[in-house]
């Protein structure tokens, strides 16, 4: 199967609390987090 991207605002989810941005993550997967979050 190709790759599905799905983009999730961080800061949305870590900052604000906003769980809509809470996506369930399944064996495999890659989670690629922008350099700024270090």
């Amino acid at each position: 199967q190709p790759a599905q991207v799905i983009p999730v605002r961080l800061s949305d989810l870590l900052r604000d609390g906003d769980m809509s941005q809470d996506i369930a993550m399944q064996p495999g997967d890659t989670l690629v987090i922008p350099q700024g979050w270090f």
